[in-house]
């Protein structure tokens, strides 16, 4: 006899049942919501600048070690500013890309553990403006436009942004390119998730999945208001899209080697459908990948290289795996799959590939 429990159905919840489902689900999580956000933040700076400037360096500052204080926080990002000059601005993209991608795991898992589904995309949204609200990272509002089936905008509005309080006229953006990262990741990781999520749910299934293709930090407005636009488009590749549901997933329940291997197929998987062939073509990853770098394709083939050979090797490593290194390697197996879909070959780019598949199709 199977005494498994039966999973119960969740609850659904449409925009004007956000405040409950806030309440509801707030008391299962870390009891002061901005400060768990801020250390999360912090460890993605460590994590990301420990190897490009000598943290030792901001041992004036005060304790650099703490990051709580909103003003001590900025103090901080002000001098990482001043010290990596012109890289800080891709710099502090990417942390808020990497941010961004572990926060949208964590939202859609909250939901998921109390039991509450949003109906539509818009709930969804609306319920992580009024979550990172409560965290006091300003009053955040997300206006979901959808043009048609082929794109939608996200307009972001955030009053009092916290990484903007206390500048005034004195280049009030400097640190904005965090939210742009934050903001970008998120909004594709949670829609990629809450997607399979509903499908698989009783309730109707969204007619078209996005992914996010920009965010813009469309500048300041009065009343202290910081604009930005999220470019929304239809996943390109959905089948990679599902296995990498899958490698996070696995990962969430723990196995570790499973997560990676599924990463893996994604990397493979992109690769064949950005050279226009047929999925389960078996082919070798690094020949395919030189001959797409031989033809231009604007993919960064170093990061491309690393990600496979880690997924490869993954499973023979000797050290014990953890959940926050493989979320690591799946972040980056996550900002290949968005680079490949952005990558459209000419007729002549892809000729010459095809012309050259002896190289790399394996009987």
């Amino acid at each position: 006899m199977n005494n498994a429990s039966t999973p119960r159905t969740p609850e659904p919840f449409a925009t004007p049942e956000i405040d409950k489902v806030l309440s509801a689900v707030s008391g299962g999580i870390e009891g002061n919501v901005r400060e768990h956000i801020m250390q999360t933040i912090e460890v993605g700076l460590r994590d990301y600048l420990a190897g490009v400037i000598n943290l030792n360096s901001l041992g004036d500052l005060g304790t650099p070690q703490v990051m709580v204080r909103v003003r001590t926080f900025q103090t901080i990002l002000d001098e990482f500013r001043r010290l990596l000059d012109d890289r800080y601005a891709t710099a502090l993209q990417h942390i808020g890309l990497n941010i961004g991608f572990n926060f949208a795991i964590s939202l859609i898992k909250i939901l998921r553990n109390a039991n509450h589904i949003p109906l539509d995309l818009e709930a969804l949204l609306k319920f992580w403006a009024l979550f990172d609200s409560s965290a006091q990272m300003g009053h955040i509002a997300f206006d979901f436009d959808f043009g048609n089936a082929r794109e939608a905008v996200v307009v972001t509005k955030i009053k009092h942004l916290f990484l903007t309080n206390g500048y005034g006229s004195d280049e009030p953006l400097r640190h904005c390119d965090f939210m742009v990262g934050y903001l970008y990741a998120t909004t594709d990781v949670a829609s990629m998730l809450w997607t399979r999520w509903i499908r698989k749910s009783i309730f109707a299934k969204p007619e078209v999945a996005w992914r996010t293709t920009e965010c813009i930090n469309a500048g300041q407005e009065r009343d202290e208001v910081t604009a930005f636009k999220v470019g929304l488009r239809p996943e390109r590749f959905p089948e990679v899209r599902d296995t990498l549901t899958l490698a996070i997933d696995a990962c969430q329940n723990g196995t570790w080697v499973e997560a990676m291997i599924d990463a893996r197929i994604c990397l493979e998987n992109s690769l064949l459908l950005i050279a226009r062939h047929e999925l389960g073509t078996r082919f070798s990853f690094g020949r395919l990948l030189e001959q797409l770098k031989n033809v231009r394709a604007n993919l960064d083939y170093e990061k491309w290289r690393v990600a496979y050979a880690s997924c490869s090797e993954f499973a023979h490593q000797v050290k014990s795996h953890n959940e926050i290194a493989v979320l690591g390697y799946l972040f980056t197996v996550w900002e290949c799959v968005c680079e490949a879909e952005s990558v459209e070959l000419s007729t002549e780019q892809a000729g010459l590939v095809v012309k050259a598949k002896d190289k790399y199709i394996t009987p």
